[in-house]
């Protein structure tokens, strides 16, 4: 007796079990890359508003006097520059709703500024709510203490580093930080 053979058509469960799982990575795998494709285009926008935002509050900050403009010592026949400029500042509070730029008088003023917690969120100075800008902070620090300048023939009570950084979304920090001198005569 002979064998009968027949010639199969069609595709076996097995084999379309196996093409189904080969498909399936194949198809996770893109998904994957195209995900990430998204999100490194997202990241650059964030970037960058993190940037103008700081670069903002920089500008704002170094546009302000050096010295309170109420006790400012070059007006005082014999005075030095004192040893910290900032120390006589008050403690920052509540400035929601109230005009930023009117309230904070000297680059001093802003030490220890902190959106979130002084105005409820970043805000423009004269203190209106900016859209789209919720999920960031401003933070700004201002001082003398332990500076190590480039300006080496100047002495530090007679420079501030300001540094403002804000916090995205996502929690990454866009710092920037610049120099501000006295510009009194007794520095030089």
């Amino acid at each position: 007796m002979g064998l009968n053979l027949r010639t199969q058509s069609g595709v076996s469960l097995i084999e379309l079990i196996i093409a189904i799982v080969v498909l399936g990575i194949a198809v996770v795998g893109v998904l994957t890359a195209l995900g990430r494709t998204t999100l490194l285009q997202v990241d650059p926008l964030i970037r960058a508003q993190s940037l103008a935002l700081a670069e903002s509050f920089m500008d704002e900050v170094t546009g302000k006097p050096f010295y309170n403009p109420d006790a400012d010592p070059r007006f005082d026949d014999g005075a030095s520059p004192p040893i910290d400029p900032c120390a006589d500042m008050p403690e920052l509070s509540d400035l929601s709703g109230s005009n930023r730029l009117d309230l904070l008088n000297s680059a001093c003023a802003y030490n220890g500024y902190n959106a979130d917690t002084h105005e409820g969120g970043v805000m423009a100075p004269d203190g209106t709510i900016i859209p789209g800008l919720g999920a960031y902070n401003v933070r700004i620090e201002i001082g003398n203490s332990g500076l190590e300048t480039p300006f080496s023939s100047a002495p530090a009570n007679c420079i501030l580093r300001i540094t403002v950084t804000v916090d995205d979304a996502t929690g990454t920090p866009t710092r920037l930080q610049a120099y501000r001198t006295s510009g009194w005569e007794e520095c030089a």
